[in-house]
């Protein structure tokens, strides 16, 4: 068996590695429901890849020096560049149309789409994603909007009596993913189109939420066009942050959540004339496939 022979099944194990867009790491398992491989030849490959070579190679694109290998970053590139030198030494040949000469890696162009701006400010205060508060949702709000905001305590449905909250903010009290879910749609059948979701008690345990989770509202999104913008504006905070906002404190959000037996306790937290920007931004970048292709192996 030739040395190029046993390279050509790493080339898509590479491929696959390298673009860490669809795949975050490699399976531990094999499912046990896949028929084992009885075609000799394939076997005979499988073979040639031995534990020291994938450690190897794995070494190397999963170390720090690349950076997490994100489509279009440097260190995606760096791992593009390892890839094709490797095919090279192993005399796979190139098959990309170049300038002049053929290439290994086919350029592509995508788009990248994250959020430059997000904040919730009033008169006095101005609170920034990812520092004072976390945003979640879609809309592009490019200049400042502004909104008016209202309290509504746990976010039941008899929290909203007497309380006009239609094209305005919400803010209330949710304690998990479905209770969020519920009181979000109690809040859009009321009128509500934006909402502030206070998920921890306090600005302490807020801190360390964010400290835990705050890379998951980060990301951004990669496609083969600009993305679409849609309407969805929701933030996740704390009580004092919500007090900021009103211009009211903490304690007395409690004690209008506490007399909700009361005819319109709630409606005694008077509203905030609040402004938000969540501006989205769409790149364009450029990325790369590796390809090599090894005389014969299409036949």
């Amino acid at each position: 068996m030739t040395k190029a022979t046993k390279y050509y099944w790493f080339l898509a194990l590479l491929l696959i590695t390298c673009n860490n867009t669809l795949f975050s790491q490699l399976s531990e398992t094999v499912d046990n429901r896949i028929p084992p491989v009885k075609d000799a030849i394939a076997v005979q490959f499988a073979n040639t890849i031995s534990e020291a070579d994938l450690k190897s190679y794995l070494e190397i694109l999963a170390s720090d020096a690349l950076e997490g290998r994100e489509t279009g970053t440097r260190g995606q590139k760096m791992a593009a560049t390892f890839i094709q030198e490797h095919f090279r030494s192993n005399n796979l040949q190139a098959v990309v149309p170049g300038a002049s000469l053929k290439t290994y890696q086919q350029g592509f162009s995508l788009y990248k789409s994250y959020y430059k701006e997000v904040y919730l400010s009033n008169s006095e205060n101005k609170f920034v994603h990812m520092e004072d508060l976390l945003f979640y949702g879609d809309a592009n709000v490019k200049e400042e909007k502004e909104l008016e905001l209202r309290f509504l305590g746990k976010g039941e449905l008899k929290d909203y009596q007497g309380i006009n909250v239609k094209g305005r903010m919400v803010a209330f009290y949710t304690d998990s993913r479905d209770d969020r879910a519920r009181k979000i749609k109690i809040a859009r059948d009321q009128g509500a189109d934006s909402y502030f979701i206070i998920n921890q008690d306090s600005k302490a345990s807020f801190q360390q939420y964010l400290t835990d989770y705050g890379h998951y509202f980060s990301q951004s999104e990669i496609g083969q066009k600009p993305s679409t913008s849609g309407e969805i504006l929701m933030f996740f905070g704390h009580p004092e942050l919500v007090a900021d906002l009103l211009s009211t404190t903490p304690d007395q959000l409690k004690e209008a959540m506490s007399a909700t037996s009361k005819k319109n306790a709630l409606s005694k937290i008077k509203p905030g004339k609040i402004n938000v920007v969540a501006n989205k931004v769409d790149e364009e970048f450029t990325t790369e496939n590796v390809l090599g292709y090894i005389e014969g192996s299409d036949k």
